[in-house]
């Protein structure tokens, strides 16, 4: 009974335990947490069990802050509360007490997949866990794949449509990266995006190989570009897990801006991740205020705005809790 650390665990093994909680989500995949691995992060899975039974799983990524005597433990879409046995947000208490007691070597950071208003953020409250100043909850587009297509494509906004009816016209090919090289075409051309648009991206070369490196035909990431004649106007990266689909990265050159090239490349994903058999959606975070045309965009798909709980740090002391906020948190 308690919390038990999985040292050793396959990638099947681990996979399967996530996605029996109804919260499971990209970034508590084996995947996730093998790319993290290689850039230097120590991957610690675990799980707590209640009368042989396990009630909440989490997959956390420790680091050593350098020639100081603390650490980051980092649960980034976790702790995994809803599972079938679990006692929903009543076993979230008991899975932080125990990764508290487990970890008492600098901050914890948690980002439980749960919208807000369901009780989370008091348990959180209750557990030590404070949201860092400046931090909001996070906001999200999903949309429901188990809808039938022409629906799905019928809700789109009117503009959505014309924009994707336009963009068929154009002749464009949507075709799945297949190798190395097409990962680093989109990710030139996402440097270039990032470098004009002026933004600040944490996507790097190294991330973003590991993640194609360690991934399977049935989880982790999968690429579609769009392709005008030999051109690479757009690009598109999903994470798969279970029955959940999350946009990652995405990229469209000026040209593809013309020729809407982006809403067709969406569309298709949309259709992928349908017939893998993925019922929602994920379209990645949104601010209406900083990035006005990516939410337009995301809005235009007409899928459920839900608002999660973003992150909360649980530090050990006032003065850590002061250097983390000061020095730490403006890098994460």
């Amino acid at each position: 009974m308690g919390l038990r650390l999985l040292p050793e665990i396959s990638r099947n093994e681990w996979n399967d335990t996530v996605v029996a909680f109804r919260d499971h989500n990209f970034y508590q995949s084996w995947e996730w947490g093998e790319a993290r691995r290689a850039m230097g992060w120590k991957v610690r899975r675990f799980i707590f069990e209640r009368q042989g039974r396990i009630v909440a799983a989490a997959q956390g990524l420790l680091r050593e802050i350098p020639l100081l005597p603390w650490g980051l433990f980092r649960l980034r879409g976790g702790p995994l509360v809803l599972g079938p046995h679990g006692g929903e947000i009543g076993a979230l208490k008991e899975i932080l007490e125990g990764i508290r007691q487990g970890f008492r070597g600098g901050v914890i950071r948690v980002s439980p997949n749960h919208p807000t208003g369901n009780g989370v953020e008091a348990v959180l409250t209750a557990s030590g866990f404070g949201r860092p100043p400046g931090q909001q909850p996070q906001q999200t587009f999903c949309l429901d794949l188990k809808r039938d297509l022409k629906i799905l494509r019928k809700q789109l906004s009117p503009s959505w449509r014309r924009n994707l009816s336009k963009a068929e016209e154009k002749g464009l090919t949507i075709r799945p990266m297949a190798s190395t090289e097409d990962l680093q075409r989109f990710f030139d051309l996402h440097s270039d995006m990032v470098h004009w648009k002026g933004f600040q991206s944490h996507l790097s070369w190294d991330l973003l190989r590991e993640l194609w490196r360690v991934s399977c035909g049935s989880s982790g990431i999968h690429g579609f570009l769009a392709m005008n004649g030999e051109d690479v106007v757009a690009g598109r990266i999903l994470g798969f897990l279970g029955e959940e689909a999350l946009d990652l990265f995405a990229v469209t050159t000026l040209r593809g801006r013309e020729i809407f090239a982006s809403y067709q490349l969406l569309w298709e994903v949309i259709k992928t991740a349908k017939a893998r058999g993925c019922s929602r959606l994920d379209l990645g975070g949104i601010d209406p205020t900083g990035n006005r045309g990516v939410f337009d965009f995301k809005h235009g798909v007409r899928g459920d705005l839900v608002e999660f709980v973003g992150h909360w740090n649980f530090c050990r002391g006032r003065a850590l809790r002061w250097f983390f906020d000061t020095m730490i948190e403006p890098r994460l």
